[in-house]
């Protein structure tokens, strides 16, 4: 009795230790950092050459490696839309009579003609197809540059009959991507625009200060442009001010006739070809220019600066 009760009891155990140590293995596995951001700034570039050399092909073990990335990628309600023909040989598939210009397709690299279903079995057109398609197609260019290949993506809402002949039914292509090692010659297009989304943050803290900063625009200019003499009395009204981030992204418009006066300086700049007007925002004093036509500017020297209990600029 007191056997079968220990037999039980070992049993249990390793039931629970095999349980655990995919759960561990697991937690070990994400643990671990990897850097992505090298690999996506050549991800996104687009490679105008691939080496010819047919051992610089992309292998087998590759080419398998990236589809796999590229069917990893998440799916409207897991459908995974996508069908991929890869093709390795540029003379028997000469894909620049797409009409997509896809002359980088050469014997040093493959091109993955990108498909998606075209439809659900209930007909309804299966647009959230196209957008999960794209997402793979980003999975496979990452995957592309892990391994050293370069690639460029070709585009285009309908290829023509050539590559739709090689299309299963059910499916429309949607883009091509070439991808190999870079020739030596090779030039990369695309430039990196950094983040544009004046939201993104973390716990309400700007990620870049350089690019979040708070700027001023002279969005329309005071219906007075021309003076006499610096010693003229500087006129904003009828002025209008963007206030935006460094991105351009804007947060506010101000007009001078309906803000308080007292957050407004003004003064001749520049010899007197520009004003340079500041504006009190958030407590923090931002400045801006506007070109202005000042006549005579030689005999004041002495800038000009805003009254602020009349809201005029005065010497």
């Amino acid at each position: 009795m007191k056997n079968t009760s220990i037999t039980k009891f070992l049993v249990f155990a390793l039931a629970i230790m095999m349980a655990i140590s995919p759960m561990s293995a697991f937690a070990e596995d994400t643990s671990a950092s990897i850097d992505l951001i090298p690999w996506m700034h050549t991800a996104y570039q687009s490679i105008d050459s691939f080496d010819p050399d047919p051992a610089m092909k992309p292998s087998v073990e590759d080419i398998n490696t990236i589809m796999e990335a590229a069917c990893l990628a998440q799916s409207s309600t897991n459908t995974q839309p996508w069908y991929f023909l890869v093709l390795t040989d540029s003379t028997q598939y000469d894909i620049t009579k797409t009409g997509l210009g896809c002359a980088t397709f050469n014997e040093g690299s493959v091109a993955i003609v990108v498909c998606c279903a075209e439809a659900m079995g209930s007909g309804w057109l299966f647009v959230n197809g196209y957008y999960d398609t794209g997402a793979a197609v980003g999975y496979m260019t990452l995957a592309a540059a892990s391994k050293g290949y370069g690639v460029h993506v070709y585009s285009k809402t309908k290829p023509n009959d050539y590559v739709s002949a090689l299309v299963p039914d059910g499916y429309v292509a949607k883009a091509i991507v070439v991808m190999g090692t870079p020739a030596v010659d090779s030039t990369a297009s695309g430039e990196f625009k950094g983040v544009r989304h004046a939201n993104w943050g973390i716990d309400g803290v700007n990620a870049d200060a350089e690019l979040f900063n708070t700027k001023l625009v002279v969005k329309t200019k005071p219906s007075v442009k021309e003076y006499a003499t610096l010693a003229d009395t500087i006129d904003l009204s009828g002025l209008v001010l963007n206030i935006c981030y460094n991105n351009n992204v804007l947060l506010e418009t101000v007009k001078y006739d309906e803000a308080d006066p007292a957050l407004f300086t003004a003064e001749f700049v520049h010899q007197g070809t520009a004003v340079a007007v500041s504006y009190t925002y958030n407590g923090e004093v931002y400045t801006a220019e506007y070109a202005v036509t000042v006549q005579n500017t030689t005999d004041v020297t002495t800038s000009a600066t805003t009254d602020a209990s009349s809201g005029a600029s005065e010497k």
